[in-house]
């Protein structure tokens, strides 16, 4: 029998099962939900050819991480039942179209000749038995000569066993989940006195194995739980040029915020798309000087602001990094968490460079037994040419009683007090407070 000399890169198209067999589901709309952790659910409406009683159905055009017990099927005309199902996918490779020919007889090359025997085995080099018994492994083969081409499902394939009443070809909605798809939110934010342009981007990446053409793209905000999580990779970027006004609709749906995009979008498998999801040009925003001694991180320059309507946002706001630009610089970068309309957003944009805070502890003492009383002085230096207030923040620990206090405080929770302290420009200002408490 003659042998056929394969490539290894073989057209996929020759290596599908029964291709003259197969019924088509031929796309006719497609909507993407997309989840932030790697995980998006595929709605299709689909053209398929039944016959009443059982059908088989073939369908491609599906992801290469298709989660195959999350498929549903739903005729738009009658009921059709799925009896049975296989997700088929085999990614060509050298190691997968061996392994079709492990027990048959096959020629293998390399540098020094070639080898005919049946395989054996392919891990850890190409493992041959000869004619006479003997054996050969072949660690770095070159080429190879194998009997036929093999049956290989080189593109996802979904086969149903389907019952129905319907027949001929009918219209059906195929929904399933899928991995390799995850989006997140990013916002950048130009501060200008008291106030701030901010925009915010969503990014969507597809590593699905899959492109997405024309979808209605809608976004969910939200963590649902799942059983495991994968990380994603990403092969190249597409940025899409962000609108002037905002492209996307917010719902409220369960207990998460889903985003729709008001056009019809394409998704590349291997890319990452941009798009523009809110634009507010004239946020009110104010700043705070926070200084924590024991934590420190020297004086913190703060933006706060409302999420509201009256102060040109009021809508969900995404989790995500909000980079800060003033002056045409980068001054510094944040992470909001998913905030809600109407609730205050406060976010960090770096350390003060002109103002100096300094912790000292005047006096410890033990007063009795598990109960201590210590004093403390924090400096505060200026050297702005405007004046600020400084918020000065002390964690107190155990059961606490403030003696004593050179001014007002705020108590911001069960084991934190806060200073409001005005600091001159060019000039310090000192606070002081003698706390007892027992541990």
């Amino acid at each position: 029998m003659m042998m056929r000399k394969l490539l290894l890169i073989i057209p996929l198209a020759l290596v599908l099962f029964g291709l003259g067999a197969i019924s088509l589901g031929t796309e006719r709309e497609l909507s993407l939900t997309v989840y932030s952790n790697d995980l998006a659910l595929v709605n299709e409406l689909r053209t398929i050819t039944l016959q009443p009683g059982e059908a088989t159905v073939s369908l491609e055009g599906l992801p290469t991480k298709l989660i195959p017990s999350s498929v549903h099927l739903e005729g738009t005309a009658g009921a059709i039942s799925i009896l049975e199902q296989e997700f088929q996918y085999e990614p060509l490779s050298e190691s997968a179209l061996l392994k079709k020919f492990i027990g048959q007889e096959i020629e293998v090359r390399d540098r020094a000749g070639s080898y005919r025997g049946v395989l054996l085995g392919t891990d850890g080099g190409i493992i041959l038995q000869e004619r006479m018994g003997d054996l050969q492994i072949i660690e770095e083969p070159t080429g190879f000569t194998l009997p036929s081409l093999p049956l290989m499902a080189a593109k996802p394939r979904l086969n149903l066993l389907l019952s129905t009443d319907l027949g001929g070809e009918q219209q059906a909605w195929l929904s399933y989940l899928t991995r390799g798809l995850s989006w997140e939110a990013s916002y950048t934010a130009v501060l200008n006195e008291n106030r701030m342009a901010l925009r915010g981007l969503v990014s969507v990446a597809n590593s699905s194995g899959l492109s997405y053409k024309d979808a209605q793209l809608r976004l969910v905000a939200g963590q649902p739980h799942r059983v495991a999580e994968r990380a994603v990779g990403y092969a190249k970027a597409m940025v899409a040029e962000a609108a002037p006004s905002p492209q996307f609709t917010e719902q409220a749906a369960f207990e998460y915020h889903l985003y729709t995009l008001q056009r019809p979008a394409t998704i590349e498998d291997g890319q990452t798309k941009q798009l523009s999801f809110i634009s507010a040009p004239q946020v009110q925003i104010e700043r705070h000087y926070i200084y924590e001694g024991q934590a420190g991180s020297g004086v913190l320059a703060k933006v706060k602001f409302p999420n509201s309507k009256l102060n040109g946002l009021g809508q969900p706001l995404p989790a995500g990094t909000v980079r800060f630009y003033q002056d045409n610089l980068f001054i510094g970068e944040d992470r909001i968490s998913h905030t809600p309309v109407d609730e205050r957003v406060s976010l960090t944009v770096g350390r003060a460079f002109d103002l100096v805070g300094e912790r000292k502890a005047v006096e410890h003492r033990k007063v009795a037994e598990r109960r201590y009383r210590d004093t403390f002085l924090i400096t505060l230096k200026n050297h702005k040419e405007q004046g600020v207030t400084i918020e000065v923040l002390e964690h107190l620990q155990g059961d606490w009683m403030i003696l004593q206090a050179s001014q007002n405080y705020e108590k911001v929770n069960a084991s934190t007090i806060k200073f409001a302290v005005p600091v001159n420009a060019g000039g310090e200002a000192q606070v002081s407070y003698t706390v007892e408490y027992q541990l």
